[in-house]
């Protein structure tokens, strides 16, 4: 009777602790969910302060413009002073937040100033959009990835060069950011990428191809179509100008990369210095051929 009575009186004592368990389990994801985000937070500004060291410390080490700064200066001038371009051959975006960031900083070299500032701006961003893309495709290595890719010398290389990459490379990671997030924002940042270069017209064609994979109903299927069309107009109109004053168009606009009169200004066939066959062969030379040859002094 005593052995009786004992488990009968342990039995709902289990059964309380059972039921506590299940009580507290929301609060346990709570604070699990809750750790998660001040880690990600804490991520966040890490590569946030990484990103602007880098971007003080590399302020002005380039202390002369590449040669294709002047070309998106002048666009921007010509565009901000409602002229028509004098040529089409470069998107609008890049010169005209340089010339707008010049006016703010001021300076000897406004232009080129405003230039290193909008790098300087968006390379922290850049930092914090390669591990937020990344986690999407290699997860928790992509900390690490971003870390690498951000110290990457060809990175630093273009941080500190007045030209359009890291524009580039800031709105294509944003696209890519929204499309894996499912969101219809991925349309505007692939339209932006379309005035920044020609090749942000892709990205417009992946998030279209995505939502007709991922779209459940003929509505959804229609707006997707309807957004893609929309996020084309900027490049479309920029083209528009492009046939407009395709007379005046140099010899070297990327339309006429594959013309005679391209050709023609080289003093070789420009057959000889590109192909398959000879990219195939300069990857080899630089990039594999060194990880199999011994250290210096090794024999």
């Amino acid at each position: 009777m005593n052995q009786t009575s004992t488990r009968r009186r342990r039995f709902p004592k289990k059964s309380l602790r059972k039921n506590h368990k299940l009580t507290s389990s929301p609060q346990l994801l709570q604070e699990i969910a809750s750790s998660k985000t001040n880690i990600d937070l804490f991520f966040v500004a890490l590569l946030l302060a990484f990103g602007i060291y880098h971007s003080v410390l590399y302020f002005g080490h380039q202390p002369v413009p590449h040669f294709d700064f002047n070309c998106f200066a002048n666009l921007g001038h010509q565009l901000l002073s409602f002229q028509v371009p004098s040529s089409f051959k470069r998107v609008p975006l890049v010169g005209i937040m340089q010339v707008l960031l010049g006016h703010i900083v001021g300076g000897k070299s406004p232009d080129f100033t405003g230039g290193l500032l909008l790098n300087a701006i968006l390379h922290p961003l850049i930092a914090v959009l390669l591990w937020l893309v990344g986690r999407r495709i290699i997860g928790k290595s992509a900390l690490w990835f971003a870390i690498i890719a951000i110290i990457n010398p060809w990175m630093l290389q273009l941080l500190t060069e007045a030209i359009a990459e890291v524009t580039l490379l800031f709105s294509v990671l944003t696209t890519f950011y929204f499309m894996f997030r499912r969101s219809n924002l991925c349309y505007v940042f692939a339209s932006i990428t379309t005035m920044v270069r020609y090749e942000g017209a892709a990205l417009i064609a992946a998030a279209f191809v995505m939502d007709m994979i991922y779209c459940e109903s003929k509505q959804q299927r229609i707006r997707a179509f309807a957004y893609s069309a929309l996020a084309s107009v900027p490049l479309m109109i920029w083209m528009t100008g492009t046939l407009l004053n395709w007379q005046s168009e140099g010899p070297t606009h990327y339309l006429k990369i594959f013309s005679n009169d391209y050709k023609k200004q080289f003093s070789g066939p420009i057959e000889n210095r590109t192909g398959i066959i000879r990219n195939m062969k300069l990857l080899w030379q630089v990039g594999f051929r060194p990880l199999f040859m011994p250290p210096v002094g090794g024999g």
